[in-house]
């Protein structure tokens, strides 16, 4: 069984870039909301089903 805490994985896109993808950890809180300012408001609007203009303290510890 794979502990999803500590899941990473690298790939390739077709484009040939590698990337690694993996899983959220508490020290990626700051690029977390540095991402969700840079969303617009539909992208907002479909992800949390309604207008939102920042991620609670509380949301940052569920998602890391």
């Amino acid at each position: 069984m794979t502990d999803a805490r500590n899941y990473s994985a690298r790939e390739t896109l077709k484009n040939g870039l590698h990337v690694t993808i993996r899983s959220i950890r508490p020290d990626d809180r700051n690029a977390l909301m540095a991402a969700f300012k840079e969303l617009d408001e539909r992208t907002l609007y479909l992800r949390f089903f309604g207008p939102k203009q920042e991620i609670t303290p509380g949301e940052t510890r569920r998602m890391s």
